[in-house]
């Protein structure tokens, strides 16, 4: 029984006791009884009737409804039009998942050596990377009933409702004439590690109850649990014991050749220019689900109808990629002009450093001075997603384009400001892990836990740190005085059009590829 019921049958029995006990509210005399009001006494006694009556029917209407199936949907066979090809990428997924659909369609698929197919699976993955769309292609290779429900429909309202909903599920997938799927979203939210709500584990301990009653060679046709979650940590290890959920599939965020597939996908019905390069766009937004894909179009395509476009242009499609990761242009920050200039050469010097560089990896995107949510300007370059290793190099390269700014800033103006916080937080964290994690430094080949060192290691690794960075401040700086030239026509430029993208960069700079030597 939820809280807020039982505080309301607490006070209407209460108040029931209080109206047909009058010598309980007045203890003085007999005559101050007398001059009660019996009018207000039958009131009272109307009111905690009507809460008693409410609560009753509540608790009615929610055990009715416990035991019937308008609280998920079921699709027959045929219902489910997605299968496999619907789903762009997740190739290992789909791999793994293919063995169940064998398993629905022929049951002696694996008992013919004496194997176990798994009672239940957990997709897990980011939000958005298509973990429902796989469990209902599932269904759909299959062709049998899907049964999908959220976790949320567990939790407690009455003691004891959100194990009946368990049981009335399973009880509806067992009735079934064929092989069925039961999906369950969320299933964190009914299967997290368990708390001391006695409630709680009453539902927890009937989906497992249900679960090992699956697992029997008794019943009559194959019946598969898919949880899917975003939360995999917090999964109660009894759910994920051999023979309950005891398979778990990662549904992985697409890949480059994926996330061209996909934007293949949801164009289908937009109006495109035939500027549009699905392969420059798919470089762009790596670390993109598929849900973030069909935002990141949408946004494109409103960004060309608010300008009466005909078609939606590749200029749309970097707009929405900066109003996506960078953030929204804010127009109510007002810069003054020398500000604005210290932001363009600020900007210029993060841009120069990592064309420069031959040891920066990453491919250059674009540069702003255009105030956003974020930040007065922001440099970006594509996520290197196929890169898993960092040597010495280049992360001395990354500290010295996240130093550029500030080294800009003095070189051109003489000065220094307090926009390079940021820069100087990343290009410090570089250096940390350099000596406490990579063994990139003069302190030794080893890991440092700073929760087990010394005193005087902490001094050693702090100077180590400050080494680090004034040597790439100065190597930086040096960089920054030999293309003195480069740097003032690209923060010209910038001050001009406030936005550069790769192209323009490289034709103003005369560089011809996309990585130049330093001078």
């Amino acid at each position: 029984m939820g809280l807020f019921m039982k505080k309301n049958l607490f006070l209407s029995v209460l108040i029931l006791f209080y109206a047909s006990n009058p010598a309980t509210i007045h203890t003085k005399s007999n005559n101050d009884l007398d001059s009660m009001d019996k009018g207000l006494l039958i009131t009272y006694m109307v009111v905690a009737a009507a809460f008693m009556g409410l609560g009753v029917y509540s608790m009615y209407q929610e055990r009715k409804n416990a035991q019937s199936n308008t609280l998920w949907s079921t699709f027959q066979p045929g219902q489910i039009s997605e299968n496999f090809n619907s789903v762009a990428g997740a190739h290992e997924a789909k791999q793994a998942l293919d063995e169940i659909v064998q398993f629905l369609k022929n049951p002696e698929y694996a008992s013919r050596l004496g194997a176990k197919m798994p009672t239940g699976i957990i997709l897990t993955g980011n939000p958005g990377t298509g973990k429902t769309l796989l469990a209902r292609a599932v269904a759909g290779e299959a062709n049998c009933t899907f049964i999908s429900v959220s976790g949320s429909i567990f939790e407690e309202v009455y003691t004891g409702l959100g194990a009946a909903r368990v049981r009335a599920l399973f009880t509806q997938a067992e009735q079934l004439a064929g092989p069925c799927i039961i999906f369950i979203d969320e299933i964190d939210a009914v299967g997290s590690k368990r708390s001391h709500s006695h409630s709680l584990h009453q539902t927890l301990n009937q989906l497992l109850t249900c679960m090992d009653g699956f697992s029997s060679k008794t019943r009559k046709h194959p019946i598969i649990i898919i949880g899917a979650t975003n939360h995999e940590s917090i999964l109660d290890s009894a759910l994920l014991r051999p023979g309950r959920f005891d398979r778990t599939i990662n549904v992985a965020l697409p890949g480059l050749s994926d996330r061209i597939e996909l934007l293949k996908i949801h164009l289908k019905n937009i109006i495109c220019a035939d500027d549009l390069n699905l392969e420059v766009i798919a470089k762009q937004t790596a670390r993109f689900s598929g849900a973030d894909l069909a935002q990141l179009i949408n946004q494109a395509t409103l960004i060309a109808t608010k300008n009466h476009q005909d078609a939606v242009t590749m200029k749309n499609f970097e707009d929405a990629i900066n109003i996506i990761t960078l953030g929204i242009p804010d127009s109510s920050i007002k810069m003054s002009d020398q500000e604005k200039r210290i932001t363009a050469y600020h900007e210029a010097g993060h841009t120069l450093l990592h064309i420069l560089q031959p040891e920066t990896t990453a491919e250059f995107y674009s540069v702003t001075i255009v105030p956003r949510t974020k930040a007065l300007g922001l440099t970006a370059w594509f996520f290197e997603e196929n890169k898993h290793t960092l040597n010495k190099k280049e992360a001395l390269a990354k500290i010295s384009v996240l130093l550029a700014g500030r080294a800009a800033e003095e070189f051109m103006f003489g000065e220094i400001g307090a926009g390079a916080h940021s820069d100087f937080e990343q290009a410090s964290s570089i250096a940390f892990h350099m000596i406490c994690s990579y063994g990139m430094s003069k302190l030794g080949k080893r890991i440092y836990d700073v929760n087990y060192i010394s005193d005087v290691t902490r001094q050693l690794i702090d100077q180590e740190i400050n080494i680090i960075l004034e040597e790439q401040y100065q190597k930086t700086m040096d960089i920054l005085k030999t293309n003195q030239e480069k740097l003032t026509l690209l923060a010209e430029r910038l001050l001009e059009k406030e936005t550069l993208y790769a192209a323009e960069v490289y034709e103003i700079l005369e560089i011809s590829e996309l990585k130049a030597q330093v001078a």
